[in-house]
């Protein structure tokens, strides 16, 4: 199966929209990346479930990136904070946002005094690369497709 691109408009904290693209892992760099990602966050997964099971069509991007962001900190609190930030941050570097690549030289003026861009940056690079393997769950799923808009 080819790897697929996919762009999304994202908007930064003061509403601005950025335009980002992403080029799908492989599966030889993504598979390795997909299990320790499913290693650390093992505890975290259990906040994704205060999400409304019932209300998922009607679940506000707001409510979605508020509980991405609860789950990201039970990440936080069961692993290495140092270590598991670059491990999240090496996930969005490489994507384009409005034709630049991202990168470790421009990451801090980018995301500065915009860390929420961030996190709805890191969200759409995990549903382009691993939202195959997360369809099985649609509840995690549809928060990442809606915590990235």
């Amino acid at each position: 199966m080819p790897v697929k691109n996919e762009k999304r408009t994202i908007k930064d904290s003061d509403g601005k929209d950025h335009e980002y693209f992403c080029i799908q892992m492989t599966p030889s760099a993504g598979e390795p990346i997909k299990f320790k990602l499913l290693a650390m966050l093992g505890p975290a997964l259990s906040s994704l479930a205060s999400a409304p099971k019932n209300s998922l069509d009607n679940l506000s991007g707001e409510k979605a990136v508020e509980i991405f962001g609860n789950a990201i900190t039970k990440l936080f609190e069961n692993n290495d904070p140092t270590e598991v930030f670059k491990f999240l941050q090496n996930l969005i570097m490489d994507i384009t946002r409005d034709e630049v690549r991202i990168n470790q030289s421009n990451f801090d003026d980018i995301y500065g005094d915009n860390i929420g861009e961030f996190y709805k940056a890191l969200a759409f690079v995990l549903e382009v690369n691993f939202g195959n393997f997360l369809k099985g769950s649609k509840l995690l799923s549809t928060i990442l497709s809606k915590a990235s808009t």
